[in-house]
């Protein structure tokens, strides 16, 4: 068993530093500018109101998400 890990070390094990240039970024997508707009504005209007809604009484779950224990699940 392990008793001390060394995060440094290891970093510094596996670190390899980039060296060149930008040229393979690219900009966002017409999902993603849709998603800032549509963000852009609940911020702008939270700001002016406040905070806008909160539910704290009913739990959310990704739709992609399935409970523990439910079939194709790991438990």
């Amino acid at each position: 068993m392990r008793e001390l890990i060394d995060v440094r070390d290891f970093i510094q094990a596996n670190y390899t530093p980039y060296e060149d240039d930008a040229s393979f970024l690219t900009g966002p997508t017409d999902r993603t500018r849709a998603v800032r707009a549509k963000v852009g504005s609940l911020f702008l209007e939270d700001r002016a109101r406040g905070i806008l809604d909160v539910d704290v009484t009913t739990p959310r779950r990704s739709p992609r998400m399935r409970p523990v224990g439910s079939a194709g699940t790991a438990n």
